[in-house]
């Protein structure tokens, strides 16, 4: 994982289309996992945000065999307080655990 600005790191979780997570590190993690299994979670638990339930859904609609995504943090930007950004790429697994070829990036 390399460190870079966390405006740096925004521009470019924009630039590559990246879906933005309004979200602290804690949480941003949370989002990882979930994403990771292709496992929705008790919105009102609050131990993530509503747009992860919306993005493991889309991917269940487009890749109905998917068993997971393999998550790889790439970047991070951190502050006086820890880490206050991080942008992950996420790729899609087939029913054998394979890379489908489908990639998509999250970032806060």
């Amino acid at each position: 994982m390399k460190k870079i600005s966390h405006k740096a790191l925004k521009e470019l979780g924009n630039n590559l289309n990246g879906i933005y997570l309004d979200v602290n590190i804690y949480t941003f993690e949370n989002a990882e996992h979930y994403i990771s299994r292709l496992s929705n979670f008790n919105e009102e638990s609050g131990v993530c945000c509503h747009k992860v339930n919306e993005i493991i859904d889309e991917i269940k609609k487009r890749f109905p065999g998917a068993k997971g995504c393999n998550v790889d943090s790439l970047y991070y930007a951190s502050g006086l307080y820890g880490c206050i950004g991080r942008l992950s790429k996420v790729t899609v697994l087939n029913s054998n655990w394979e890379r489908t070829g489908e990639t998509f990036y999250i970032y806060f």
